[in-house]
């Protein structure tokens, strides 16, 4: 878990939360489209990215970081 998601008015799956499998997911939790806070469940490039996502306030589009063919270190190049 990074960042506190109350204030959230969006949230981003990447991954499928309703598969029971090993491949875990990620939940980004989103205010006016900036990311606030995320979770992750078996995700640990996710949960590190998410750090750097909920310090820098990023902007990023919904379509983005619900993108699994984007590795989650370069989510941040998408950030305005």
């Amino acid at each position: 878990m990074t960042g506190l998601s109350q204030d959230a008015d969006q949230i981003v799956v990447r991954g499928n939360p309703s598969v029971d499998d090993e491949n875990g997911f990620a939940l980004f939790y989103l205010q006016e489209g900036v990311v606030i806070a995320a979770d992750s469940v078996a995700r640990p490039k996710e949960f590190i990215a998410s750090k750097q996502l909920v310090k820098e306030r990023a902007r990023i589009s919904e379509e983005i970081l619900a993108d699994e063919s984007i590795e989650p270190v370069k989510l941040m190049g998408f950030a305005s």
